[in-house]
């Protein structure tokens, strides 16, 4: 957890038993935000209130810089993959808009996905890590420049990407004959053997960033105001499609009408799951959803095709 010592924040290592020695490392004055924890705990990430990205290595307790932002509009949309080798980040331009890239934590070193002129939100990588998952829009200009009436809200429109992230890998949309099953639907079905996580898991890392440009295909759905991308363990994603700006009208943002889509990889289809959600995101396994209402509600289902939400108590 992180603390304030009087002097800058810290990040606090304690055993749950209460057993071991607690362990506390200085983030510095400018500590702004814990990104997330990556390679089973040896790595975490987290930004800093100078528009920087940082890293730490939490045996040494030493950091280092990943990347810096040239403008403030937003904070770092950054999510790590399944074994937490690899960061997906965005970084804000002079342009306004935000850049991809990818990089490698223990290689130390930072790769382009997208460039200057496409403005990406909320990277998401697939739970077995072949797939990583975006928003993007190649056609909004800078929405918040200043505070004149140029500035008034316009609607944002971006579409929801997927960058196969192994060359050798396929397209999650690609042809599928008429005798042949989906790749997800084996996933799903089969069975481990003994003695097969070590090489599944080894498997699902193969992330090759060369050319990665080439291997972005589109989803399948109408142009929004996307945020909050989440995986599911089958294979599924979901997202959340905003309220446009300027639409919603009488009192509060419009977000109660914010719809909650999950896409499905079988049929291809995007279909309503939810109203009235600002956030969603998914355990480590994809096996549940914590949804984030407009009221600051907060409720937990099955990542399922129909959901059940049930209400978290904060009592």
């Amino acid at each position: 957890y992180i603390t304030d010592d009087g002097t800058g924040q810290q990040l606090v290592i304690e055993d749950q038993s209460g057993v071991e020695p607690v362990r506390r490392l200085p983030l510095g004055a400018h500590f702004y935000e814990l990104v997330g924890w990556g390679n089973k705990g040896k790595h975490i990430v987290y930004a800093s209130n100078k528009l920087t990205l940082h890293a730490m290595d939490v045996a040494t307790g030493t950091s280092w810089q990943i990347a810096k932002s040239d403008r403030r509009n937003g904070n770092f949309d950054a999510a790590l993959s399944p074994t937490g080798t690899w960061l997906a980040f965005t970084t804000r331009g002079a342009n306004e808009n935000a850049a991809l890239s990818l990089y490698n934590l223990d290689a130390r070193r930072a790769y382009p996905v997208t460039g200057a002129f496409a403005d990406i939100a909320s990277p998401q990588f697939s739970k077995d890590g072949k797939l990583l998952f975006f928003a993007a829009s190649t056609n909004a200009g800078s929405v918040y420049s200043g505070l004149d009436m140029t500035t008034q809200d316009r609607p944002y429109r971006a579409g929801i990407y997927a960058a196969v992230l192994d060359p050798a890998g396929k397209s999650p949309l690609g042809p599928v004959l008429a005798n042949e099953e989906p790749d997800n639907k084996d996933a799903k079905d089969a069975k481990p053997k003994k003695g097969d996580e070590k090489s599944a898991d080894t498997a699902a890392s193969v992330v090759d960033p060369a050319g990665i440009e080439r291997r972005i295909v589109a989803l399948p759905v109408a142009e929004a105001s996307y945020a909050s991308l989440a995986t599911a363990k089958d294979g599924a994603l979901f997202y959340i499609e905003q309220v446009q700006p300027g639409v919603a009208t009488g009192p509060g943002s419009g977000e109660e009408r914010n719809r909650l889509l999950r896409f499905d990889f079988e049929e291809r289809k995007a279909e309503d799951v939810g109203t009235g959600i600002v956030a969603v995101s998914t355990d480590a396994k994809g096996e549940k959803l914590l949804l984030t209402r407009a009221d600051g509600s907060l409720s937990t289902s099955d990542a399922a095709k129909k959901l059940e939400p049930e209400p978290v108590s904060l009592a």
